[in-house]
């Protein structure tokens, strides 16, 4: 937060994640672990979450 609170006003941030895709328009999802299906992204998100489980 102290990042995003001290810098000048003259600058201008564009964020991409903050586009809102609607969901009838996604085919698959371009990670780290490669692309993904639609019907993939449910376990392959469930699985990156175990990794910060204690």
């Amino acid at each position: 937060r102290a990042a995003a609170s001290d810098h000048p006003d003259r600058i201008t941030v564009y964020h991409p994640f903050f586009d809102l895709t609607p969901a009838a328009l996604i085919r698959s999802l371009v990670t780290e672990q490669g692309i993904l299906a639609p019907g993939q992204i449910g376990s392959a998100w469930r699985q990156f979450e175990q990794q910060f489980e204690a």
